[in-house]
């Protein structure tokens, strides 16, 4: 049904501008070009509708407090995880997810080189993987969000 409601505005649009062309040298690939455009066009269209027609979900207010106490309860269980590593673990963990430097920066900061900060992080997240008994994926997910 799209289609054919692309189909007239094409033909007209090529009658028009057939005029202003000089030499059109391949009009079947001018045509299916133009069809093209206004297929896009009108779907295009149609996904604006679509996503304008749709309402925004309304939340009770008791579910933002359960989030809330949920984040509560997942940032305490990190903090308490981050005290669990020793102090250059800690500085480490802080400094590349806190503050989001780089390896690089974190091993200048602390006066260690690149490799030994890679050793570092890694001996880290790995206590703090066994502490909340998580998967790495999350684990860095959490430190993203909740730091």
């Amino acid at each position: 049904m799209l289609i054919l409601k692309c189909i007239p505005p094409t033909t007209v649009n090529f009658l028009i501008t057939v005029g202003s062309l000089q030499t059109i040298f391949l009009p079947q690939a001018y045509f299916l070009s133009a069809f093209r455009n206004a297929l896009f066009k009108k779907l295009q269209e149609k996904k604006k509708l679509y996503l304008q027609a749709e309402p925004e979900p309304e939340f009770a207010i008791d579910t933002f407090i359960i989030q809330e106490e949920n984040d509560a309860e997942i940032r305490v269980k990190l903090q308490n995880a981050l005290f669990q590593l020793t102090s250059k673990q800690r500085e480490a963990i802080y400094l590349r997810f806190y503050e989001g430097l780089s390896y690089e920066e974190v091993a200048v900061i602390l006066g260690i080189t690149v490799k030994a900060t890679y050793k570092i992080m890694a001996r880290a997240l790995l206590g703090l993987k066994e502490h909340l008994q998580l998967v790495p994926s999350v684990l860095l997910l959490l430190l993203r969000n909740y730091c």
